[in-house]
């Protein structure tokens, strides 16, 4: 089985340690453990016919204890799926591990416009954190056949890697799956839910014993235009800073007007003209968000 977090149930729980108790026929106790992988999954061999408790812990803390039926087979081969949902969120990995979700048409794996945006800060975030390694999901709504679903969410989830890739950011960073129509982030029962349930989601992958790496996120740089009364000097000038962005200045000969450029490491710019007191700038970051500020002098 699995064992999802009960805050939200798309969310596997690696290294919860599971310890079912019971008794034998005669009344002595017994137990079995596992610890949960990286995917969040567990298995363990049982004596059918009887209860278990089965103890839920994280990092050495008990979350909760469930209680667990067994029936009785005659089949030692016999195997049951149990997905256990424990009152528990790894707030390190929340919301996916920090990397937006994306979303598709019906029946569709073509990127819409707002997920190339999502996709851009996604690689600007990847390339400021070669150690980071990320799994994308594809997944899709209960149109359609299983087998055709499954097909369709892995178009969707290599979409997603070959225009990372395409970004600049290393296939073998990159590992995609599909889960189809098999793990809904909402009833398919209106049209809103199914849109939610046709998506990408992308997460940290961790190799065992790894502890969660600290993300550096991407940054606007932003350059401030004298507008006090000082007088800058006229002409051209351009500068390369400490984090690789571009500053282009254009001073006119009469020092009534200037123009400044930026270009940073990551593709984010900002545009910015000063008159006479007045400041009139635009901006737009590294995943194509947009900025304007226009202030007169007083």
């Amino acid at each position: 089985g699995m064992v999802f977090s009960k805050q939200d149930s798309m969310m596997t729980i690696p290294g919860v340690e599971l310890v079912f108790s019971g008794k034998t026929a005669d009344g002595q106790a017994i137990s079995f453990r596992d610890i949960t992988k990286p995917d969040g999954s567990y298995s363990v061999n049982l004596l059918s016919g009887r209860t278990y408790q089965v103890a839920v812990n994280k990092d050495g803390k008990n979350i909760e204890t469930q209680e667990f039926a067994v029936p009785i087979s005659t089949n030692d081969s016999t195997t049951i799926t149990k997905n256990i949902y424990a009152n528990y969120i790894d707030l390190a990995m929340g919301d996916g591990g920090r990397f937006k979700k994306i979303y598709f048409d019906t029946d569709k794996y073509t990127l819409r416009p707002e997920s190339i945006k999502t996709l851009n800060n996604t690689a600007s975030v990847l390339k400021m954190n070669p150690g980071i390694n990320i799994s994308i999901e594809g997944h899709c709504d209960s149109r359609n056949t299983d087998e055709y679903n499954m097909v369709l969410g892995q178009n969707r989830a290599d979409a997603a890697k070959n225009y990372l890739v395409k970004q600049g950011v290393a296939d073998t960073r990159l590992t995609t799956v599909s889960y189809g129509e098999r793990r809904p982030a909402a009833p398919n029962d209106t049209p809103e839910n199914m849109q939610l349930n046709r998506r990408d989601e992308f997460r940290m992958v961790l190799k065992e014993g790894e502890p969660m790496p600290v993300i550096q996120e991407t940054t606007t740089t932003i350059i401030a235009v004298p507008v006090t009364p000082a007088r800058p000097q006229p002409g051209k000038s351009k500068v390369k800073l400490a984090d690789g962005t571009k500053v282009k200045t254009k001073v006119d000969d009469d020092s009534d007007k200037v123009k400044v450029k930026t270009k940073g490491a990551n593709g984010e710019k900002s545009k910015t003209k000063a008159k006479d007191g007045d400041l009139d700038s635009k901006a737009k970051d590294a995943s194509g968000e947009k900025a304007k500020i226009k202030a007169k002098a007083e």
